[in-house]
C-alpha cells in the first residue's frame, strides 16, 4: 500500500477559496435607508427630473446615430393645484418616451452607474447612478407614476403609498391610440397649446408624421409644499446648479394647471465692472495636505481647471439667487457632480463681503476615478476625503486672490474722503440710539420698566470684558452661553462705518462694502454679534459727500435715516423673538408706533444735529450744539478709526 500524503489545515489556508453565494439584501429596507439622504428640496428633485428628460433625448439621438438639436428637446414642468377631487400634483413631461423592456432593464434598477446611459457606454449624460429621479418620486410624494408611450404602447410604472413599486395593473405594455394615451396620462389639454408655439415646429412635424411618444413623471401629494407659491419653485429651478444649464439650452416650459406655457430662462448675470473677463486657474498635479501631498492628476486623468466669474450685483445670502453664489463641479461628461456654496468651501475667506459677487466652475477628472469615485449619489457635495479637502482649500485661496484684487480696486476707486467728522456723528447717534431703545423699547415691548430694553437680541461680543460696559457706541452685557461659560454680546446694536471702522470680529481689518451692497449691511457673523455697517460706498452716500461734503446737514440726515432703518429692523427681530404673529398688519402697526416715538425723540434730542449748519468744530461737537442736545459731554472721535 502506498503512503498517502495528507495536506495539513495549515497548508490549505495558504490559498483559501470561498464557495460564493448570492448576496441577500432586504431591498425595501435598503431603499428606505438610502432614501433618507434624498429628502429633497422640491427644486432639487425637479432638477433630477429635468436631467432624466434630457438623457432620454440624448439616448434617442445616440440610438439613431444623430444629434437631436437643443431646440427639439421640449420639456414641460406643470403644477396642478388641489381641487375638490384631486390632490396637488407635480409633473415633468418630455416627448421621448420609452418601452416596457427599457423600464424593466434600466428604470427598475437601482445603483447602476450605467443606468442613465442604458448600455450606450460612450454616451455623455446628465444623470449618473440612476437614483435621483426615482428617489424623488419615492420619498417626496404619497404616490408617483412614470407614464410613458412609445411605438403605440403605454406603460405606467410607479410607487404606491407603501413605497412599493411596479407596473400599474392593466397598464403594462398596453396598446392604445395616441389620443387615448394623452387622456390617460392627463396631458390631452396641454398638447394643443404646446403645438401652437412657434419654437416647437420640430415637435409639430413629428406629430404630423405620426411619430408620437412621450413620458410624464408625476407625483401626488408632495411633502412640505403647503401654500408655497409654485412660481417661486419655477424661479428657483431656473437658478439651481443641476438645472441651470438645461434651462439655458433646452426648450423648458412651466405651467400652472391649465394656464399659459411660460418659457423658463436662466438668470442673466452681468459681470462686475472691471472684472468682466472670467479668471482661469490650472489645478496643480498635486496639493499639500498636512505633511503629505495628494495627487489631482495622473496618466489616466489630466489636470483640471477652475474658472471664476463675477456678478454686477451681490447674490442674496438667503434669497433664491443665493444658489448662484457657488462653485459647481462639472463632470467629464456634461452634468454637475457637486455644488458648494462659497461659504461651504471650508477655507479662510479673507474678504467675505466680496465673495458675494463671485461664482465659478471646476473640472477635475480624477474626482470620477472608478477606483476612488468621490461623486455621491445625491450629487450635492463630494465625498469627504483628503483629496476633496485639499482641492476645496485650493479653490478657497484662488477666490481670495480674486477678491483681494476687488478690494484693492474698491480702495483705489473710492475718493479720498474725510470721515473724521462722520465718526463723531456716528458716536453721537450710537449714544442717542442706545438711550432711545432702552427707554422706548422697554415701554413698547415690556410696558413696565422703562430702563429695560425689552429683551433686545444679544449676540456674542468680540473682546469684551465682564459686566456691562459702554463702548464704541453700543453697550454690552453678559448673555447665556453653553455650559458654565457666559457669552458677551451687544445689548444694543453696534453701528459702524464700512471702509473705515475697525472690525470687532477681525481686529486690524475693516469691512469694505461695495456700491452694490445694501445701505445697511450685515455679514453672517454680524447677525449673532448684533453689528451693523453703514455702507459709506452706497451711491447715495457717495453723491451726498461729493456734492455737499461730510459736514453738511444732508450727510447727517443720511446717517440718521440709516439709524432709523436699523431700529426698525430690530423691531422686527424683537417681534419675532416675542412670538408676535408677523402679519403685515402687525408689522405695520408696530412700525407706526416705533416710528412716531423715534421721530419725537429725534425732534427733541437731535435738533442741532439735524438742522444746525455747524455741529462740529476742530474735531469736537460745538458747545452750542452740545447745549442744545442737552448734553455737557464733548464726544471725541472714535479712537479706533
Amino acid at each position: 500500500m502506498k503512503n498517502l500524503k495528507l495536506s495539513s489545515p495549515k497548508n490549505n489556508m495558504k490559498n483559501p477559496k470561498i464557495n460564493k453565494i448570492e448576496a441577500v439584501i432586504d431591498a425595501k429596507s435598503a431603499l428606505d435607508m438610502f432614501g433618507k439622504s434624498f429628502r429633497f428640496d422640491h427644486v432639487k428633485g425637479l432638477a433630477e427630473w429635468l436631467k432624466n428628460s434630457v438623457d432620454a433625448y440624448l439616448r434617442d439621438g445616440a440610438a439613431q446615430k444623430i444629434h437631436i438639436p437643443d431646440s427639439e428637446q421640449v420639456i414641460v414642468v406643470r403644477f396642478r393645484s388641489k381641487t375638490k377631487t384631486d390632490p396637488i400634483r407635480f409633473e415633468c413631461i418630455d416627448f421621448s418616451g420609452t418601452t416596457h423592456k427599457v423600464i424593466n432593464d434600466n428604470f427598475a434598477r437601482w445603483f447602476d452607474r450605467m443606468a442613465a446611459k442604458q448600455g450606450l457606454k460612450e454616451l455623455k449624460t446628465y444623470g449618473g447612478h440612476g437614483n435621483g429621479g426615482k428617489f424623488y418620486m419615492r420619498q417626496m410624494f404619497q404616490t408617483s407614476r412614470f407614464i410613458t408611450y412609445r411605438n403605440g404602447h403605454l406603460n405606467i410604472f410607479g410607487f404606491d403609498e407603501d413605497k412599493d413599486y411596479g407596473f400599474l395593473n392593466g397598464f403594462e405594455d398596453k396598446k392604445v391610440k395616441p389620443e387615448e394615451a394623452f387622456k390617460i396620462a392627463g396631458i390631452a389639454d396641454l398638447i394643443p397649446q404646446l403645438l401652437k408655439l412657434p419654437e416647437t415646429d420640430a415637435l409639430q412635424e413629428r406629430f404630423r408624421l405620426k411619430d408620437i411618444r412621450f413620458t410624464v413623471i408625476s407625483g401626488t401629494k408632495p411633502e412640505n409644499v403647503g401654500m408655497r407659491k409654485y412660481n417661486n419653485l419655477l424661479y428657483r429651478l431656473r437658478v439651481h446648479p443641476q438645472a441651470r444649464n438645461i434651462v439655458q439650452t433646452k426648450l423648458v416650459y412651466g405651467v400652472l394647471d391649465n394656464g399659459d406655457l411660460m418659457r423658463l430662462e436662466p438668470e442673466v448675470i452681468k459681470p462686475k465692472f472691471g472684472f468682466e473677463d472670467p479668471v482661469t486657474f490650472e489645478i496643480p498635479e498635486q496639493l499639500p495636505y498636512g505633511k503629505e501631498y495628494v495627487a489631482l492628476a495622473n496618466e489616466k486623468f489630466p489636470k483640471g481647471g477652475l474658472t471664476l466669474f463675477t456678478s454686477e450685483e451681490p447674490f442674496n445670502r438667503y434669497g433664491d439667487r443665493a444658489a448662484l453664489n457657488c462653485i459647481n463641479f462639472k463632470s467629464k461628461d456634461i452634468g454637475i457632480i457637486a455644488s458648494y456654496k462659497i461659504s461651504e468651501l471650508g477655507g479662510a475667506l479673507r474678504n467675505s463681503e466680496m465673495t458675494e459677487f463671485v461664482y465659478g466652475e471646476c473640472e477635475c477628472p480624477i474626482l470620477e476615478d472608478p477606483d476612488n469615485d468621490l461623486v455621491l449619489n445625491d450629487r450635492e457635495h463630494l465625498a469627504k476625503t483628503e483629496l476633496t479637502d485639499a482641492l476645496l482649500w485650493w479653490i478657497c485661496e484662488r477666490i481670495n486672490d480674486l477678491t483681494d484684487k476687488m478690494v484693492e480696486r474698491t480702495k483705489l476707486e473710492q475718493q479720498q474722503i474725510d470721515l473724521k467728522n462722520t465718526s463723531i456723528f456716528n458716536d453721537f447717534l450710537n449714544r442717542w440710539k442706545n438711550g432711545f431703545m432702552s427707554q422706548v423699547y422697554g415701554e413698547i415691548f415690556a410696558g413696565t420698566n422703562p430702563g429695560d430694553a425689552g429683551g433686545l437680541r444679544e449676540g456674542q461680543g468680540a473682546g469684551m470684558g465682564k459686566g456691562e460696559t459702554e463702548g464704541d457706541g453700543g453697550s454690552t452685557t453678559e448673555g447665556s452661553g453653553s455650559g458654565d461659560q457666559k457669552s458677551k454680546g451687544h445689548k444694543f446694536p453696534l453701528v459702524l462705518l464700512s471702509n473705515s471702522d475697525d472690525d470687532p470680529l477681525s481686529p486690524g481689518n475693516t469691512v469694505n462694502c461695495d456700491a452694490r451692497h445694501p445701505l445697511v449691511y450685515q455679514r453672517r457673523a454680524d447677525y449673532e454679534h448684533n453689528v451693523y455697517w453703514i455702507n459709506t460706498q452706497a451711491p447715495l452716500a457717495h453723491k451726498i459727500r461729493e456734492d455737499y461734503g461730510t459736514e453738511h446737514v444732508r450727510w447727517r440726515e443720511y446717517m440718521f435715516q440709516r439709524y432709523v432703518d436699523i431700529i426698525l429692523k430690530q423691531t422686527v427681530h424683537e417681534m419675532e423673538k416675542r412670538g408676535t404673529q408677523l402679519t403685515a398688519d402687525e408689522i405695520d402697526n408696530k412700525f407706526d408706533e416705533v416710528s412716531k416715538r423715534l421721530h419725537d425723540s429725534a425732534t427733541k434730542e437731535l435738533e442741532p444735529f439735524l438742522f444746525h449748519e455747524k455741529f462740529v468744530s476742530n474735531g469736537k461737537i460745538t458747545a452750542k450744539a452740545a447745549a442744545a442736545s442737552k448734553s455737557n459731554e464733548v464726544i471725541e472721535p472714535n479712537n479706533q478709526l
